[in-house]
């Protein structure tokens, strides 16, 4: 079980590596997706000598009953990320970390008391949803889908029914309640006596973060991905926008960096990264940030 410091306890998949390695990396998911979505991914990591452990927060799917209606994104960050950090010093002493994370899972890190032990990020898509970041094309229906629609559905069914909808996993009211409310600063979810404790986690990880985004993801545009590396004040940050045609893709978005079939590509490139090397590697164009559970082993080794 991955044990968080509230008590909650969390499901995940530990993949082993193939060889010995002093590297592991944390996988965080997307608000809504599943664990199980990375693992394709995860076990590519481990065959290239990576450790890599991805988990469900609370409230998702396989740890779907660690939730109480009052979970929120922060409890994700300072507690079931805190916990997979736990987990993997128990496990994996000694070992470097790293994260990939996506969407809300790359941005959560600098809310864990540990975040500082961390020494790459690699994030796919990161952002925390502020409805005046999503494309003009695009930022009507999303502000319906994700600001009106799913506040309402949570509160009439006291979760929000994404499977029902086909809308990624069911989530937490109080999940569900912070992506709908959108706010433009991150640290107005907290009461005003916390905002500066917040920002003061956040500017602790001097981690060095490569920030990835797709020319054809809604969600996640270049000015939604600048907000949230902002926080990351001493983090050594850059960013880099793909276009998946140059990349030999129809299409990406949100979601096919993890896809087997559109992702691939860039696999080898995210695992160079992770180890510190660059050449050759597509994401070595990147750019400076702008100011402005049951963890059960993979390989039949359970932990």
């Amino acid at each position: 079980m991955i044990s968080c410091p509230d008590g909650a306890e969390l499901r995940g998949v530990f993949h082993s590596a193939d060889h010995a390695t002093p590297l592991t990396v944390i996988v965080n998911p997307a608000t809504g997706v599943p664990a199980r979505w990375y693992g394709p991914f995860a076990s590519y990591l481990a065959t290239k000598g990576f450790g890599v452990l991805r988990y469900d927060y609370r409230g998702v799917a396989t740890s779907r009953s660690a939730a109480s209606r009052s979970t929120r994104w922060y409890h994700w960050g300072q507690q079931d990320f805190e916990g997979a950090l736990g987990w993997v010093r128990r496990h994996r002493p000694g070992s470097k970390v790293c994260i990939v994370g996506h969407s809300f899972g790359g941005f959560l890190p600098g809310l864990a008391h540990s975040a500082g032990d961390v020494v790459r990020i690699l994030t796919v898509g990161a952002q925390y949803a502020h409805w005046a970041d999503y494309p003009p094309g695009s930022r009507a229906k999303l502000i319906l889908k994700w600001h009106l629609v799913m506040r309402l559905l949570s509160k009439a069914c006291g979760r929000f029914p994404g499977r029902r909808l086909g809308w990624g996993e069911d989530l937490p009211s109080g999940v569900a309640g912070d992506w709908a409310r959108g706010l433009e600063r991150f640290e107005d979810h907290f009461p005003q006596s916390q905002r500066e404790h917040i920002r003061e986690c956040f500017a602790a990880v001097d981690a060095d973060i490569l920030a990835i985004g797709f020319t054809d993801d809604p969600m996640a545009s270049p000015r939604a991905i600048r907000r949230a590396l902002e926080y990351y004040t001493s983090a050594n940050c850059s960013v880099i926008t793909l276009d998946p045609v140059g990349l030999g893709s129809p299409s990406i978005g949100h979601l096919g960096f993890f896809d087997e079939r559109k992702g691939r590509v860039l696999w080898p490139s995210a695992a160079q990264w992770l180890r510190g090397q660059t050449d050759g590697s597509i994401f070595q164009t990147s750019s400076p940030k702008p100011p402005d559970e049951t963890v059960e082993e993979d390989r039949s080794n359970s932990q």
